[in-house]
């Protein structure tokens, strides 16, 4: 028979190489190593441009974002200190000291900007806006015909002619392209002198939103007397108001070709009725 003894020895070897057959101990945190951070390339994510850190092959720390519903690779950085070197030994990070003397960099929010930058235009704000359609106003001023005797002499009151579905002064705005400059369409100018003598002329130009100012011609302009015509022509100016979609101090002034004294000038203002 085994003694007593012998058999305590044998039971106390047997627990040793049991308890020596204990799991192994992960693989990550064998030797103090820091569990790799990230995701393997190409794994499925769901935000684009969310970038996260990542451990790179050689152990530098790094970052990678997600595109086109999957992680990228790993963009390595190298740190401060490179692990392994001489001068990581030792070294302390967050006031406590590195497994193995290594130091690593932390990934911090450099890793996620860019390079690129863009130099923003200050400007004022503004209200309101340019409008396109149809606009109808009115004007009013002097005018010294070539008949009279007397050299540049404007005496001769000038008036809209308004009459149903044409009023003295009417035209459209159409915008040019994705701009903000409007030209002008069917514009017309409709009046009479002395309450005796009619005249017309048309309207050609523009309206340049972003300065507010409008810049055209009276063009095509005429009146008769008796069986003579007489042909008149010059700017048409004037300023837009954004808030109340109309016209403000508008100015005309006009000369005749064959008769460079003779001519008129005045005052004008339109404000826009529907698109």
């Amino acid at each position: 028979m085994i003694s007593s003894w012998r058999m305590s020895l044998i039971v106390a070897g047997a627990l040793t190489l049991l308890g020596g057959c204990s799991e192994e101990e992960p693989a990550q945190t064998r030797g103090g190593a820091a569990t790799p951070m990230g995701a393997v390339s190409g794994t499925g994510c769901a935000l684009p441009n969310l970038t996260q850190p990542c451990t790179c092959p050689n152990g530098w720390p790094g970052s990678q974002v997600c595109s086109a519903s999957a992680w990228s690779t790993c963009s390595c950085r190298q740190p401060a200190v490179v692990p392994g070197s001489a001068a990581g030994r030792g070294a302390s990070v967050a006031g406590g000291a590195v497994p193995g003397g290594v130091a690593s960099a932390s990934v911090g929010p450099e890793a996620n900007r860019s390079a690129t930058r863009f130099d923003w235009q200050r400007t004022q704000p503004s209200m309101g806006s340019c409008e396109a359609g149809h606009y109808e106003g009115t004007f009013s001023g002097i005018y010294g015909p070539s008949i009279i005797v007397v050299s540049d002499l404007k005496v001769i009151p000038v008036f809209p002619i308004d009459l149903p579905g044409s009023p003295g002064l009417q035209f459209d705005l159409a915008r040019t392209g994705q701009g903000e400059v409007f030209t002008v369409q069917n514009g017309k100018m409709n009046g009479n002198a002395l309450g005796a003598f009619p005249f017309t002329a048309d309207i050609q130009g523009s309206l340049d939103c972003e300065k507010m100012t409008f810049d055209a011609k009276l063009i095509n302009g005429s009146y008769f007397i008796g069986p003579l015509e007489y042909r008149f022509e010059g700017p048409f100016l004037g300023a837009y108001d954004k808030q109340s979609h109309s016209f403000v101090n508008g100015t005309w002034k006009v000369t005749e070709p064959d008769y460079p004294t003779a001519g008129g000038e005045g005052d004008w203002s339109a404000r826009w009725l529907h698109n």
